[in-house]
């Protein structure tokens, strides 16, 4: 079970590395619903399932956690006071710019496949913010 959570852990952190990329360079700090909308989104889909993730993983592999990862970086934020703290700016501002003076990051998180015509949900947000409601569990 160990390496099924390490695939699930890498597979977060790839979409919080795009993620952190897509909201950053969506220059939508201006706009609170936005803002809101995308935190809402980002806890639901990656937030919670890491947080879960790291509860079945254990003490066993506890430094896949640590702040060095968009994961472990998204769980301090969230650990320390939940989904009302969690300043989604500050979060994808710091991933982005880690990720775009290091841009071997990407490597290190590849994208799982999808099949053809399937986009991911950050994908969906960048291109259509006003389109469609946060649905209540959060997924786009």
């Amino acid at each position: 079970m160990d390496a099924v959570y390490t695939k699930l852990f890498m597979a977060l952190n790839a979409q919080a590395v795009r993620t952190a990329l897509a909201f950053s360079g969506a220059m939508v700090y201006d706009q609170p619903l936005l803002v809101e909308r995308w935190r809402w989104a980002i806890f639901q889909n990656i937030g919670l399932p890491a947080a879960r993730l790291r509860d079945l993983h254990g003490d066993r592999r506890r430094n896949l956690y640590a702040p060095s990862h968009p994961v472990g970086l998204l769980l301090l934020e969230t650990d320390s006071g939940g989904y009302n703290k969690l300043n989604i700016m500050w979060w994808a501002e710091s991933v982005a710019t880690s990720t775009i003076e290091n841009p071997s990051i990407l490597a290190q998180y590849p994208l799982l496949d999808t099949e053809p015509g399937i986009t991911y949900w950050w994908q969906e947000m960048v291109t259509t913010p006003f389109k469609r409601p946060v649905a209540s569990s959060g997924c786009v």
